[in-house]
């Protein structure tokens, strides 16, 4: 059984409502929307990529850069939360701020309790700058 497969049944089993798509490169992800206390709304998506080795967690939409001219600003912010935090990886793309981890699993070997636990640190980082990055907006 693929650790997609895995993931999708524990999230029917906890009642997790999640959408299920497959990319053109045959990576299965399952993805939501979440709202922000800050404000704001997120998309957060887990993917398996093909080889089952590896599961990528990403948030999309954290930030989104409207004046280019604050870019070292945020730049500058990314950089201290990607020294400061161990798991996320602050990245910016198309004016858009997103967070990211990735990490290595055994094939059939996902432990999905874990793997949300996981998306839940990520989505706290993700809480804790967005107004920091709205400030760098500003400064």
């Amino acid at each position: 059984m693929s650790n997609a497969v895995i993931f999708k049944d524990y999230l029917t089993k906890v009642n997790i409502p999640m959408v299920e798509n497959k990319d053109e490169a045959g990576s299965v992800f399952f993805r939501t929307k979440q709202d922000l206390r800050s404000g704001g709304t997120v998309l957060m998506v887990i993917s398996f990529p093909p080889e089952d080795g590896f599961v990528d967690l990403d948030i999309f939409g954290l930030a989104d850069i409207k004046n280019p001219t604050k870019i070292n600003n945020v730049y500058a912010l990314m950089n201290e939360l990607n020294e400061n935090y161990r798991y996320a990886k602050f990245t910016e793309s198309d004016g858009m701020v997103n967070v990211k981890y990735s990490y290595c699993v055994a094939p059939a070997a996902l432990d999905s309790a874990a793997l949300m636990n996981m998306m839940i640190v990520l989505l706290g980082m993700a809480e804790d700058s967005a107004p920091r990055f709205a400030q760098a907006q500003q400064g």
